[in-house]
């Protein structure tokens, strides 16, 4: 590697002594001073601190060299890591969509959202001195172009060295740190560069049926001024806002996401409790909590759910959104043991009806995403040359078959988790009228919304001593759209 010392203003606005060196494929990079740095943490006041126990890292960081190693190229001369994602599986990427849409007109309680945790320290954005430490692999744009439908952005107020040395100041930046900002570059990006991707992402016309969700983990140090402009001027308009009036308030859980749709919105905010001590109206925009816990998300601890205990009782998950996540960061190590999903784990979360799970390092293509799907089998929806109904197949997992093939029947019981098979057996068109005669109306002809419900239907089809059975959802008059009875529309992308 060769290089020259040199003092430039760089390309993504920051300005700094650097050396600029090329790599062995003679790729440029960039190295800021050790004096800029040291010189950002003296000004925002940020201790520098060594650790004292380097053999308790030393798994930690073995793991993470390796996982940079895999995935990074070296940081070009625009501040902007390239980490390519992974050639799609479109099974997978199929699924996941279908999936996503089945809980459209459901109430938000018992929805879910695929997560990623920390979603803005990326490997996407790494330079020398800025995420060297990542939560995730790829960009913003890209997470949710794979899927992911709720965020988290970790948002500091800290010195940053964007533009020109006369420019520099305390700024909103995106950033893994802890309460007192260890963790945060100088050079990490601003909040509103990150907002933008989404505004990106939601304007693209195959995206104006989507919601998601982001959430703030608030360390802005009281500057909410900031915070407020760079979310209203570019999200304003598709954001689904508070409406009580008062102080602060929760997510409402019984609206569904073809509720918000309906209203023109897009995005749901999640600030946490901060929200209820906040200024500059960021109460008007963010929710403090959902329902009526005004303390952020109920949040799971791994180590205590079971393939017979799901930490929460069942009431409490009917009610609010419940959240599970893991961190396979080096500093987070520092100061804890956080929990490492495998795919064994999220299979388990999606069976006791998790709302957000949140990855680490997510990819459109490993063994965790592909446990994320509970609903269609590998391989389907396969392609019916006419009207396609939809069983639920011995293993619990969905099939696309000919309408007019012969099953039993998933009927639930309104308003509950309780499922039970009809004793007849017909096409899939008569699946209303035998649930409905067979219960006495108590039972309607549906289709499981979310992993919990899936699985109450397993049980059931045992008891009933019933194998395929059929159940409400379908793909009529050559749609491309798999409907489920109670109206919501999946969309279904793959070539077939």
């Amino acid at each position: 590697m060769s290089g020259e010392a040199r003092y430039a203003r760089w390309d993504d606005g920051s300005f700094g002594c650097e050396s600029a060196k090329t790599n062995k494929k003679g790729v440029l990079m960039r190295i800021p001073s050790l004096f800029s740095v040291g010189f950002a943490a003296f000004l925002s006041s940020t201790p520098l601190v060594l650790a004292d126990t380097v053999s308790d890292l030393s798994n930690q960081a073995a793991d993470f060299f390796a996982e940079q190693a895999a995935d990074s190229p070296a940081a070009p001369l625009d501040g902007e890591g390239v980490v390519v994602a992974a050639k799609p599986n479109l099974w997978l990427q199929n699924a996941l969509q279908l999936q996503r849409h089945l809980d459209d007109r459901e109430p938000l309680a018992t929805s879910s959202f695929l997560m990623t945790h920390n979603s803005a320290n990326a490997a996407a954005y790494r330079t020398v001195f800025s995420y060297i430490d990542p939560n995730q692999k790829l960009s913003l744009g890209q997470q949710l172009g794979a899927g992911i439908r709720s965020i988290e952005l970790d948002v500091h107020q800290f010195f940053s060295m964007r533009g020109w040395p006369w420019q520099w100041k305390k700024r909103i930046l995106l950033c893994h740190g802890q309460n007192n900002h260890l963790g945060c570059s100088p050079y990490d990006r601003v909040l509103s560069a990150g907002i933008d991707e989404v505004k990106d992402w939601l304007k693209k016309e195959e995206n104006r049926q989507e919601v998601i969700v982001i959430y703030f983990e608030d360390h802005v140090d009281g500057n909410y001024a900031e915070l407020v402009d760079a979310v209203a001027a570019r999200l304003g308009d598709s954001i689904y806002r508070p409406t009580s009036g008062a102080n602060c308030e929760g997510i409402p859980m019984q609206v569904s996401k073809q509720d918000i749709l309906a209203a023109g919105k897009q995005v749901l905010l999640m600030g946490g409790s901060e929200v209820c001590r906040s200024s500059h109206g960021w109460n008007t925009w963010a929710f403090a909590g959902v329902g009526d816990r005004l303390n952020g998300y109920p949040t799971g601890d791994l180590a205590q759910v079971s393939d017979t205990n799901c930490q929460f009782d069942r009431s409490f998950y009917d009610r609010y959104w419940v959240r599970f996540y893991e961190d396979r960061t080096v500093i987070s190590s520092l100061f804890a043991k956080p929990d490492r999903f495998g795919a064994e784990d999220v299979e388990r979360l999606q069976k006791c009806g998790v709302n957000l799970i949140g990855f680490d390092r997510f990819s459109p293509t490993d063994a965790r995403t592909r446990a994320y799907v509970w609903s269609w089998d590998e391989g389907q929806p396969a392609a019916i040359s006419d009207a396609a109904c939809a069983l639920s197949q011995v293993n619990g997992r969905f099939s696309a078959n000919a309408c007019s093939e012969v099953a039993r029947y998933a009927c639930r019981v309104s308003g509950t988790h309780e499922w039970r098979i009809t004793e007849s057996a017909g096409t899939w068109q008569e699946g209303k009228f035998l649930c409905a005669h067979e219960t006495g109306g108590e039972a309607v002809f549906v289709t499981p919304t979310n992993g919990y419900d899936n699985q109450s239907l397993q049980n059931a089809k045992a008891q009933a001593g019933a194998e395929n059975v059929w159940i409400g959802l379908s793909q009529q008059d050559g749609a491309q759209a798999w409907q489920t009875n109670a109206g919501s529309a999946a969309s279904e992308s793959m070539t077939q």
